[in-house]
């Protein structure tokens, strides 16, 4: 569930890297502050995961702990599949259907990638740890 199709790519040998899905990422505004970190575990979803939590975050206004904590879609590309949490929004679903998609529901949240993250908005900082994983938020 966390691995792509086996592949020559991430065959083991002598003085090569395996492939990696992990996308930690530090993001800064144009003054070089640091305005974002997040980062998450899922195999081959970790990517499509953060990148969701990222734009919602950034782009849409949401909080992180709301950006986190929305529903997720990931394609693997191999197999033709797009699959969907079990509370993403059937109306989305039957969209994304009536436009050629394969959409699978994942019941079970460990099967997902999982987010954390710590966004600094005026000069205050929020985090939140995913539910996905029984993630909890601590701090002074």
């Amino acid at each position: 569930m966390y691995s792509v199709e086996a592949s020559q790519a991430n065959y083991i040998e002598p003085g090569k890297r395996p492939m990696s899905s992990m996308a930690p990422m530090i993001i800064v505004n144009d003054d070089g502050k640091v305005v974002l970190a997040i980062g998450g575990t899922g195999g081959s979803k970790i990517t499509s995961g953060i990148a969701m939590v990222t734009m919602r975050n950034l782009w849409q206004d949401y909080n992180i702990k709301e950006a986190i904590d929305q529903p997720r879609i990931h394609h693997q590309l191999i197999p033709n599949n797009l699959m969907a949490e079990w509370f993403f929004p059937e109306n989305y679903k039957e969209e994304l259907r009536k436009r050629g998609h394969n959409v699978t529901m994942v019941s079970q949240l460990h099967r997902f990638n999982v987010i954390m993250g710590v966004h600094l908005k005026c000069g205050r900082l929020y985090a939140n740890a995913d539910f996905r994983k029984g993630g909890a938020v601590d701090g002074i």
